[in-house]
């Protein structure tokens, strides 16, 4: 019986593939009702063979590659991640990150008593990721707030998920849309496991975290989209009660964008196209 799954995607991150590689190990030792499930996304072959050589014969660490003609992104492979995961409970954890192992068996203590939709982990970081608890009556709290829309530092229910249909979009911000569904959905409380178990390590050659191209911009306001998009459909009223909020939180990812532009180190020309973009 596996109490929890800890899904870890990863493409090219092997400057990271030893440091995960340990922290798995570690887990399983420790406890052998967490299952961690590696998923390739299209990364170079020789990193997969590196991984599964060193995850071979290991019962709760398993290994899966996800379909090319599903797209890039971590969401791609999270989905995948969601469909083979056999524990009734779901961790997404980046693979630039790991768990801090002595605080696994409190963790696994607070799943088993678990019934809610989903739980919050405290995350050790350089970087505040604040808990702001809204749900569908009371949504003005995510647009007007500075918010945590990450899949990874929480805990989920995967009959939740399934029941919601709550899966992740391909490319990047694929985090946003997801995060604001589930909180959509929620109506049970929401708490957080108090110990700093989630170690967030910065990575500034991470997807989002790397230079502002085209796609970035492209696939930020999307994700904001959606979720316009998704309101719209789902409850008219809440909508246009909202719209000033919406709006609101639109015109500041576009002032925030527009700032990271212009403080890039990129020249002055590519810095009036990407705003001109924006």
């Amino acid at each position: 019986i596996y109490y929890l799954s800890i899904i870890k995607p990863f493409y090219n991150s092997k400057k990271f593939i030893d440091k995960s590689i340990k922290n798995s190990l570690e887990i399983s030792k420790k406890n052998p009702n967490t299952e961690i499930i590696y998923i390739n996304n299209n990364s170079s072959a020789g990193l997969a063979i590196i991984l599964k050589n060193k995850i071979k014969n290991i019962k709760n660490i398993k290994f899966f590659v996800t379909n090319k003609k599903d797209g890039m992104g971590p969401g791609v492979a999270r989905n995948l991640g969601i469909k083979k995961a056999n524990s009734d409970l779901i961790m997404f954890l980046d693979a630039d990150d790991h768990v801090e192992t002595k605080y696994l068996n409190s963790l696994i203590q607070y799943c088993k008593k678990f019934k809610d939709n989903f739980f919050f982990l405290n995350i050790r970081s350089k970087k505040k990721y604040p808990l702001v608890r809204y749900n569908k009556n009371n949504l003005k709290l995510f647009f007007r707030n500075s918010n945590n829309m990450l899949a990874i530092g929480k805990v989920f229910a995967k009959k939740f998920l399934i029941k919601n249909n709550l899966v992740f979009k391909k490319n990047i911000y694929e985090d946003v849309y997801f995060i604001f569904k589930c909180h959509f959905y929620n109506k049970k409380k929401l708490n957080n496991f108090s110990k700093n178990i989630y170690v967030k390590i910065e990575n500034p050659e991470s997807i989002t975290n790397s230079e502002i191209t085209f796609n970035h911009i492209k696939c930020k306001f999307n994700a904001f989209k959606s979720i316009e998009k998704f309101l719209k459909r789902k409850n008219l009223r809440i909508f246009n009660n909202l719209y000033k909020d919406i709006q609101y939180r639109f015109r500041g990812e576009f002032c925030n964008t527009c700032h990271d532009i212009i403080n890039s180190n990129k020249n002055k020309q590519v810095k009036e196209v990407l705003v001109s973009y924006t």
